[in-house]
């Protein structure tokens, strides 16, 4: 057991204290918290990895993936087999 003087220099330190995440407001353990803002927080804003220029919050990624406009989309005209940019669909 760590002595009382020692507590406020102990939880500072402490790899199970709970710290608060400035993004979705979650307490994580500060042994967890790198990890957590990095690549698990659903609240941290991302850049669209189809180079958009689009910067969301990670939780809605999925949706934007499947409505971005530098998404690949196959034609629907019959016969045709190309795979083009949703945004230059029209021009197709």
């Amino acid at each position: 057991m760590v002595a009382r003087e020692r507590m406020a220099a102990h939880t500072a330190q402490c790899p199970k204290h709970k710290l608060p995440c400035q993004q979705c407001g979650k307490k994580i353990t500060r042994e967890s918290f790198e990890e957590h803002t990095a690549s698990l927080c659903s609240n941290k804003r991302v850049l669209c990895p189809l180079s958009c220029g689009t910067s969301l919050p990670r939780l809605h990624l999925t949706l934007h993936l499947s409505e971005c406009s530098e998404r690949a989309v196959r034609c629907a005209v019959t016969g045709c087999t190309a795979i083009i940019k949703q945004k230059n669909m029209p021009q197709h």
